[in-house]
């Protein structure tokens, strides 16, 4: 069946709305997607997504009954998740229907804290909410200056940076996410490893097995399975370093790993030279740099 892009942007935009409604999601627009003879004969339709819980966004299928989702299922065609969902993708039902899951603003009555005390929460409108917050915030910035003011995670940052904060943290430093901010800058391009097809995988405490994306995950066990040859710079013994050589490293010493292994491919000539003839620039100049860093 084609599908237009009206059809195509209908359904993204009712897609990524969908966490903000109601507990029942509406899959009306969802009609003119296949549904298998399996689906049909047991009364319950498939809608084909994506998830949305990480960046990979693997491909999937959620079965839907009189409403409800009842199982999502990787799609089997995806190449990128290999039909299968990682166990954050599993739990994407709870998005919808987990009983704690926020709807409204709640606002505390009770000032006291503590694990028997009851908070007293009542449901405020937005407009209540949007007013509490930001007199709260007015008032801190008067009293002791916009730096006082820290932000937590992408989405409040340009708030953050109105009020006249330089102050925010989020998961970006030590995550993929730099990755993808200095990969284009510098090699062109996003680059992914084609872990599937490795034979040697040197990882500095990235955890790919154990808490990694779910294409790298699946990717580097499947290497693994086929003899690749890990070995895991890591302070503790991930998931990913019992599965290699694990070569326990002092917290904050992988740069100091990083530069004697460079010093040791080059004073001992184990790089491809005619790559770097042809390839490289400043490698004379990083001869020079690497000198001091010896193993």
């Amino acid at each position: 069946m084609k599908i237009t892009r009206r059809d195509f942007i209908k359904v993204s935009a009712l897609t990524a709305a969908a966490s903000l409604l109601d507990t029942k999601l509406d899959l009306r627009a969802f009609e003119f997607l296949p549904e298998t003879e399996e689906s049909r004969s047991e009364g319950t339709k498939v809608v084909y997504t994506t998830c949305d819980i990480c960046a990979m966004q693997c491909a999937m299928r959620a079965y839907v009954k009189d409403g409800v989702i009842v199982k999502l299922e990787g799609h089997p065609d995806d190449l990128q998740s290999g039909g299968r969902l990682c166990a954050k993708g599993n739990a994407g039902i709870n998005w919808i229907y987990n009983p704690d899951r926020l709807k409204y603003p709640l606002k505390r009555t009770n000032p006291k804290k503590g694990i028997d005390e009851d908070p007293g929460f009542v449901r405020i409108s937005w407009e209540e909410a949007f007013k509490i917050i930001a007199d709260k915030l007015k008032e801190i910035k008067e009293k002791y200056g916009a730096k006082s003011i820290l932000g937590i995670h992408e989405e409040i940052f340009p708030i953050i940076k109105a009020l006249g904060s330089p102050n925010t943290v989020c998961h970006h430093a030590t995550c993929q996410s730099a990755a993808l901010w200095f990969q284009p800058l510098i090699l062109g391009s996003i680059l992914f490893p084609d872990l599937e097809n490795a034979r040697y995988i040197i990882s500095f405490g990235w955890d790919q097995a154990g808490k990694s994306k779910n294409a790298f995950a699946r990717n580097y066990a499947e290497a693994i399975s086929r003899g690749a040859k890990a070995v895991v710079f890591d302070p503790r013994l991930s998931v990913t370093a019992s599965k290699g050589v694990w070569v326990p490293v002092k917290p904050g010493t992988d740069l100091a790993v990083a530069l004697g292994m460079i010093n040791v491919i080059i004073n001992e000539k184990l790089y491809d030279h005619e790559f770097v003839e042809n390839y490289c620039y400043g490698f004379e100049e990083l001869k020079e740099f690497i000198k001091p860093y010896t193993p």
